[in-house]
């Protein structure tokens, strides 16, 4: 096994046990991400969109997008490079591969949740892009900060955005676990 390739596997899994250290998962499932109303006697409503907390949620973005941007070594879009290496197992390159797939078929589709009241029926990378690059870790590209103050241009529609963007997090995450497991299993198992 190449030495890129052994210290690709080594961040993937360090990274992806890093992940299941925070307590954005655990804060994730605690909180819901469901929402209850009232009537209030004024005759107005209250809504209480479930959220995790901003700083469980940044945090774990800091690490989640090493998975999630093509840039870095160890991301879901360059999974094809790292399996470029002859020495890799089949069993390595069937999940690595699969897992892939799934996290681009994910990325492809729609939320059904939100799909009709954003604009354009946005896919989940676009939405998740839009979250990402539009003001929650980035907000340096003008176009993207626009159609994130967009989708978000209200209280209603900013909770059901960061709802749905949490959950595509959520899905994502399971991803990154599988993969980790399977750098794990390869590095066990190949000669050092």
């Amino acid at each position: 096994m190449h030495d890129e390739t052994r210290e690709t596997l080594q961040l993937i899994v360090d990274k992806a046990e890093k992940l299941r250290g925070y307590a954005f998962e655990r804060h994730v499932s605690e909180t819901g991400l469901d929402f209850s109303a009232k009537r209030l006697a004024d005759d107005s409503w209250e809504i209480d969109f479930g959220q995790p907390d901003e700083k469980e949620r940044d945090a774990f973005l800091l690490t989640f997008r090493l998975f999630y941007q093509r840039n870095e070594p160890m991301s879901f879009l360059r999974l094809e490079h790292l399996l470029n290496d002859p020495d890799l197992s089949t069993e390595f390159r069937s999940v690595a591969s699969q897992v892939r797939a799934s996290f681009l078929g994910y990325l492809q589709g729609h939320s059904r949740y939100t799909v009709e009241l954003f604009e354009g029926q946005p896919t989940r990378k676009q939405m998740i892009d839009v979250g990402l690059y539009g003001g929650i870790a980035h907000a340096n590209d003008p176009v993207t900060v626009g159609q994130y103050r967009q989708w978000t241009r209200d209280g209603i529609r900013a909770a059901l955005f960061h709802q749905e963007f949490i959950k595509f997090l959520v899905v994502i995450l399971g991803m990154i676990y599988a993969l980790g497991d399977a750098a794990r299993a390869e590095l066990l198992s190949s000669p050092a």
